[in-house]
């Protein structure tokens, strides 16, 4: 099978789809598929790229009518060239639109995975609303983002099959847009217990790791932090639109540092060696970096906004992220002994299993009922 990925991010940009799409198309490519990947990117990764078993083509961010013009013609040639079975879009935006029209013209299936909310990110990012995502759809809306729903409604009408990674995502978008419910399927996140030896290292460090943007709710942890006493530090890790404000934020705290993003392996020896990580945003759908860090071993505090299903949530500190106390709490809880080494004692009974080799296999049945 010759399948087209559209993506809107891919690596080494920082982000939970990038990771995911190189770790699904190898795959992929493994079981004798053929992969073309189509992606947004700021620069160039050459050295990057032509190491890969599979092709990738990316297009330079610029101004967005153009970015949607030249990532359309992108896609058109690499048919061309390629005669593609499939295109598999990874958001219903950015990739889904010209992912959409190609897949409309030349007649071909189009499955598309929902991963996360374009709208609600948007509006949570350019501080116009702070609300969970669950909350967002009880709100009115005003023309422009009508004018969004409606383009993605569209998308969705054309998609032959739409995943999700959640089932709470799947119930949302079911409510709130016009879907045959036959198409949609849930495909769960990546989830292995991982072995990787670490833990002597950097005890002392309570980690967040993600986008500085609004939605992940950093400030509210850094107001909370600073309201315990303790000899942790937190080590914010990331990069985003944010990180001046959160600069002058900890200025006056040294026991709170940013440090820039870490590839992949680096991160995970990293969060392998903290005391906890942490992530209260506002919403979390299925969040990559979360479970890399549970599949750690490691006392996760998460929002308890997420879609992760219920025999994988029992394993995380849930907190509500519009509560600051109720993060203090919850960091305050595991740094007591005692409830730090019987949490850790609960993750060690964990054993949801979800492996590249069964998601790819998911992937391709549904693939090949197409």
């Amino acid at each position: 099978m010759k399948i087209l990925i559209a993506a809107g991010i891919f690596i080494p940009e920082v982000g939970g789809p990038a990771t995911y799409i190189s770790n699904l198309a190898k795959e992929f490519v493994k079981l004798g598929h053929k992969v073309s990947v189509v992606t947004y990117s700021d620069q160039d990764f050459y050295d990057i790229d032509d190491n890969l078993s599979y092709k990738v083509f990316r297009i330079k961010r610029k101004n967005k009518l153009s970015n949607y013009f030249r990532y359309y013609k992108k896609l058109k040639d690499v048919n061309k060239k390629e005669s593609i079975d499939l295109l598999y879009a990874f958001d219903h935006f950015s990739a889904g639109i010209p992912a959409s029209l190609l897949a409309k013209k030349i007649k071909k299936p189009l499955v598309i995975r929902v991963g996360g909310d374009f709208l609600w990110e948007k509006m949570v990012n350019l501080g116009k609303i702070n609300i969970p995502l669950h909350k967002y759809y009880s709100t009115n809306k005003n023309i422009k983002e009508k004018i969004y729903l409606n383009i993605f409604q569209r998308v969705f009408i054309r998609a032959n099959k739409i995943i999700f990674n959640t089932q709470w995502q799947q119930d949302l978008y079911e409510a709130n847009f016009i879907l045959n419910k036959k198409n949609n399927s849930v495909i769960h996140n990546f989830f292995v217990k991982n072995n990787l030896e670490n833990k002597n290292i950097n005890s002392d460090e309570i980690i967040f790791a993600g986008r500085f943007i609004k939605l992940k709710n950093i400030e509210n942890l850094i107001k909370a932090f600073s309201q315990i006493k303790t000899n942790k530090k937190l080590i914010l890790i990331g990069d985003g639109p944010e990180k001046n404000n959160l600069k002058n934020l900890i200025k006056n705290y040294t026991n709170i540092k940013i440090e820039a993003p870490l590839p992949v392996d680096k991160l995970l020896k990293r969060i392998s060696g903290c005391y906890a990580f942490v992530l209260p945003s506002l919403s979390e759908l299925s969040p990559n970096v979360a479970l890399e860090a549970l599949s750690l071993g490691k006392a996760v505090i998460l929002t308890k906004n997420n879609g992760l299903p219920a025999e994988l949530k029992k394993y995380f500190y849930l907190i509500n992220p519009e509560a600051i106390n109720e993060i203090t709490k919850a960091i305050n809880f595991l740094l007591e002994d005692k409830n730090y080494q019987d949490f850790l004692q609960k993750i060690e009974l964990c054993i949801f299993d979800n492996s590249w080799s069964k998601i790819t296999h998911d992937h391709i049945k549904l693939f090949k009922s197409l």
